[in-house]
């Protein structure tokens, strides 16, 4: 919301209407929350064990190595 904010005073020095400048302010947050969201998606599914639980792939057997 600050960086939507912070954007207000040169949209309004641009004759940018209110309404625009609203709308533009809801897709500019909308978008930042989506692409935080995304980041934290492929965060979590990038730390190891945290992707799939059951192993590299649900339900194949890793061969076992014998000493």
């Amino acid at each position: 919301m600050v960086w939507a904010i912070r954007h207000w005073p040169a949209l309004l020095q641009a004759h940018c209407a209110t309404s625009w400048i609203a709308w533009w302010s809801l897709a500019t947050v909308a978008a930042r929350v989506i692409m935080a969201a995304v980041a934290v998606v492929i965060a979590v599914a990038r730390e190891p064990g945290r992707a799939c639980p059951d192993g590299p792939a649900a339900g194949v057997r890793t061969p076992q190595v014998r000493e």
